[in-house]
């Protein structure tokens, strides 16, 4: 076989293969199932179960510390905030029935280096104007200085519903030289000269 023979020879192989290929993917392409529309009773169906499936999770909120100092008629105060999440406070179902593990928080308070405060909150602590229905579903999530007063120093403290920090309440924890603390709803607690202590 001459080169012109076997050149002639592979041209006439590669149009038939050329043709099979073609053919092969169109029937591919024409083969393909597409996918059926979802309706309105299914994507509803899908969404349920998703928030089922979130609703079986747990929220635990990250622990935090933090420091901080103030100054009042000569004493200088250093306080330390730190939030934990604990398993031992049990788990809060709030009212979309997510469930949350409650918070402890510790206050830790010292004027002019000396020990002056040292205590754990639970949200039990700050269950004052709200109904036992309400109270069953927020967590205690926060507490931050606020300012000194006259009275002392004072934190304001939130307790909120788990999986949605829009519902909240708050309070304001004062915090006295002698270590007696004073919690009221905040938005009552605007008096400076408040001298009720536990």
């Amino acid at each position: 076989m001459n080169w012109k023979t076997h050149n002639l020879h592979y041209v006439g192989l590669v149009k038939p293969l050329f043709a099979l290929a073609l053919a092969s993917v169109v029937f591919a392409s024409c083969g393909k199932k597409q996918e059926p529309e979802q309706t309105v009773e299914e994507i509803e169906r899908a969404i349920v179960q998703q928030a089922r499936d979130e609703r079986e999770e747990i929220i635990r909120m990250s622990d935090f510390k933090e420091n901080g100092s103030c100054q009042k008629n000569g004493h200088s105060y250093a306080y330390t905030i730190a939030r934990t999440a604990c398993d031992s406070l049990g788990i809060v179902l709030d009212s979309d029935g997510y469930r949350t593990v409650d918070n402890a928080i510790q206050l830790y308070i010292t004027c002019d280096g000396a020990l002056m405060f040292n205590k754990t909150f639970t949200r039990r602590a700050f269950k004052i104007g709200i109904s036992d229905e309400s109270f069953q579903h927020y967590v205690l999530s926060n507490m931050v200085f606020s300012r000194m007063t006259t009275s002392g120093l004072q934190f304001d403290v939130t307790l909120c519903e788990g999986s949605d920090e829009d519902y909240y309440m708050q309070f304001a924890l004062t915090v006295a030289p002698d270590g007696s603390t004073n919690i009221a709803p905040l938005d009552v607690f605007e008096d400076d000269e408040i001298d009720r202590f536990e």
